[in-house]
């Protein structure tokens, strides 16, 4: 087997050089799709509320702890807390204390906000299929999805599909006065001003950073 002989200092600084253009043009591709999704987005829930509909969906039970919340979003949200208030008031997620901490509060995704995100997934899917589509071919397809997940995987130092991987919500089924819901009644909602621990205002250590 022949070895690979060490990079000289010019080719070193070479890679590095290459290594920066190919980060810039990753992340202006990326800035470019989105711009493009963002103006052409269905109607009925902003690109961050869907974000929240979206991965809550992915959740067992449709529920996950508001603190995993935002570590699961593909958008960076620090005002998660206000961002959920929202959809609580508009019937599309319910809130609730969480059995194993008293600071903590569950999200669930309600009928109605599944629904609506069954309705808006559906045209947004099909926006992004006809964005990459006009652009790439199958094999370039699958070769950006391997080198994604690749660069992915290289900044998580165990499996990589621990990153997807969602936690269980907790056993919801007990009494915890007015604030106890169950998770075979999702359209059980707490009151918005519910304490999660971040200030019912959303201005505690995960609302840090400004609105939503």
């Amino acid at each position: 087997m022949t070895e690979r002989p060490e990079p000289t200092s010019a080719g070193a600084a070479m890679r590095r050089t290459d290594a920066v253009a190919a980060w810039e043009s990753l992340y202006r591709a990326q800035v470019s799709v989105l711009r493009h999704i963002r103006a052409r987005f269905p109607e009925g829930v902003s690109f961050t509320e869907y974000d929240v509909l979206f991965t809550l969906s992915r959740a067992p039970g449709r529920a996950l702890r508001i603190r995993d919340l935002n570590r699961h979003m593909l958008l960076t949200q620090p005002s998660v807390s206000r961002l959920i208030d929202r959809l609580v008031a508009r019937g599309l997620v319910s809130k609730c204390s969480d059995p194993d901490d008293a600071r903590g509060t569950i999200a669930t995704l309600t009928d109605d906000g599944y629904a609506l995100f069954r309705r808006v997934g559906t045209e947004h899917g099909r926006d992004i299929a006809d964005r990459m589509l006009s652009s790439l071919d199958d094999d370039e397809l699958a070769q950006l999805r391997r080198l994604s997940d690749k660069l992915r995987g290289a900044s998580y130092p165990g499996n990589p599909a621990d990153l997807d991987r969602l936690p269980p919500p907790p056993d919801l089924d007990v009494a915890n006065g007015d604030k106890a819901c169950d998770l075979d009644d999702p359209g059980a909602v707490a009151p918005a001003g519910v304490d999660d621990g971040t200030g019912a205002d959303g201005t505690g250590p995960a609302g840090t950073g400004g609105d939503a």
